[in-house]
């Protein structure tokens, strides 16, 4: 069972996410980028990446210190059928990965103009230059292994202790989809359908890591469409 600390820590980084989110996401950073204030949005991938796996490092010792199995958390692989969807699920993904890529780096620039439009909401985060599409990778693979660790693993073990799995998978959506908040009233519903999604893929695959891959995909490819989208290639000689 959750000790008193567990619990602490599952009340408390999805409040401090949401803060982070609202204050600095949502406030800061997009009236820096308003301002051009040189590096923001680098800026903002650092502290968000020390962020989440300072949270991420905190849940790991407490599970360490209370001496779980890593197999309750979804961190071993399943020894037995689980095994099969979670390769099938990650191969399809990143099949559809790498046709996504390939269509991004022959956008038109019609296309361009009207995703532009699309993307409207979480323009702010993507990235623009090739060096903030450098570090958006980074903040892919961190958001992958973290946030899945977090949501899908910790709250929804947390919670699932005392109310059961349908309800801890509503309570680790909900968390997940204001984890996001400084994306607006859209990108929270977005965030919160893909958290369910991943929260149906663990059970299904019995670990995390193919939760991981596929949102360390996913993210990727948002940022390969923002930088295809944002970045403003200089002229041919």
């Amino acid at each position: 069972m959750p000790t008193s600390l567990d619990i602490a820590f599952g009340v408390g980084f999805p409040i401090v996410i949401v803060v982070f989110e609202l204050l600095y996401l949502d406030k800061r950073l997009k009236a820096e980028i308003a301002a051009g204030v040189p590096n923001a949005r680098r800026n903002a991938y650092r502290y968000l990446m020390a962020g989440e796996w300072g949270i991420t490092w905190v849940a790991l010792l407490l599970w360490a210190r209370a001496h779980r199995p890593w197999s309750a958390l979804g961190l071993v692989p399943p020894q037995d059928w689980h095994l099969v969807p979670g390769i099938l699920i990650t191969a399809l993904i990143i099949a559809v990965t790498i046709r996504q890529f390939r269509a991004v780096q022959h956008l038109g620039v019609e296309r361009r103009a009207a995703l532009r439009g699309r993307l409207g909401g979480v323009e702010f985060f993507l990235p623009h230059t090739p060096a903030e599409h450098r570090w958006f990778l980074l903040v892919s693979l961190t958001a992958g292994f973290c946030e899945e660790l977090l949501y899908r693993g910790f709250l929804t073990w947390l919670v699932a202790s005392y109310v059961g799995l349908p309800s801890a998978i509503a309570v680790a959506v909900v968390a997940f989809g204001l984890g996001h908040a400084s994306q607006g009233r859209s990108g929270i519903i977005k965030t919160a359908l893909f958290g369910l999604v991943m929260s149906l893929v663990v059970p299904l695959t019995g670990w995390l890591v193919p939760a991981m891959i596929v949102h360390v995909l996913v993210d990727i490819g948002a940022g390969d469409l923002g930088f295809a989208v944002y970045y403003d290639r200089p002229a041919p000689a």
